[in-house]
């Protein structure tokens, strides 16, 4: 089904479109950790006694009107796969409002072992002992990432207020802090094309993502529905590096790159280099510094 354009999240409207006796659950992501429209969503799910499902895979440390972003819904699940801001290098976890949920999960995860023998559908999930003390480990700084991530969100706010064919993606409003990811959304004349803009920074050290264009989209889905904002919008979307440990000189490596990409293809450079932190700006190559390949962050 179609995304709405502002915040990119499940349209509401094309959700009761594709309603119908067959439906038995509805799965909304909050995309870049960007609520769902929870209230809309809530209110169909309701009158088709349908239960609502959050994929909140980024949603660590989010919250939504005065709660975690994690509670709302009947199920939402969250990735702890390491390029997350918690993590315990390779998992997940669900949370639900009700022991039906999970009990459920626990019997899943568990082989499907229960009193009345094991279930079909039960699979080897459960977490290491190893995974589980590196969440620990882990979860005990996430308060600190975010707080850093925070300070680095800023930067890109005012760096990149004046490169006018890009624009940070839009939170929805009654929630925050806004610390999954960074996404951009390239305007229609933008210079570049989503893939082509992570082409250009990749040849000057800086690691970022086109996640709905090659290999990150699926070759064939099944559609609900017409999809024409979420054909357009992901070809023009992209995540630039974001996590706590950037520092302000790697935001202005980035913001730079960005409006140099656009001096050049609009003809002849005349301005003078750049220099960062008192220092002429060298050519970087990936991985040489944290705008490189991440290092457990996204």
């Amino acid at each position: 089904m179609d995304v709405e354009p502002r915040y990119l999240t499940l349209d509401p409207e094309a959700v009761e479109a594709a309603i119908t006796p067959a439906t038995c659950a509805v799965l909304a992501v909050h995309t870049f950790g960007c609520p769902a429209d929870i209230d809309a969503l809530t209110t169909i799910t309701r009158r088709v006694e349908a239960p609502l499902v959050f994929d909140g895979a980024t949603c660590w440390g989010i919250d939504f009107r005065g709660r975690p972003l994690l509670s709302y819904g009947d199920v939402s699940t969250l990735s702890l796969h390491a390029m997350k801001l918690t993590h315990s290098v390779e998992g997940g976890a669900v949370m639900g409002n009700g022991l039906l949920v999970a009990n459920w999960i626990r019997r899943l995860r568990n082989f499907g072992t229960g009193v009345d023998g094991a279930l079909a559908q039960g699979t080897n999930a459960r977490m290491s002992e190893l995974h589980a003390a590196i969440g620990e480990v882990v979860l005990a700084e996430s308060d600190a990432e975010i707080t850093r991530r925070i300070r680095v969100r800023r930067w890109y706010e005012e760096g990149l207020s004046g490169v006018n064919w890009l624009r940070i993606c839009p939170f929805r409003p009654e929630a925050g802090p806004n610390v999954a990811a960074m996404p951009v959304l390239l305007a229609l004349d933008a210079p570049v094309d989503a893939t082509k803009l992570c082409q250009e920074l990749h040849s000057r050290g800086i690691h970022a993502r086109a996640y709905f264009t090659g290999h990150y989209r699926p070759h064939t889905l099944r559609l609900g529905g017409p999809t024409p904002v979420t054909h357009d919008i992901a070809s023009r979307v992209v995540c630039l590096p974001f996590w706590g440990r950037l520092t302000e000189q790697d935001i202005a490596r980035v913001t730079t790159a960005l409006k140099d990409i656009d001096a050049r293809r609009k003809g002849p450079r005349h301005a003078p280099a750049v220099h960062l932190a008192g220092r002429a700006a060298a050519p970087v190559s990936p991985g040489a510094t944290g705008l490189g390949v991440p290092r457990g962050r996204a």
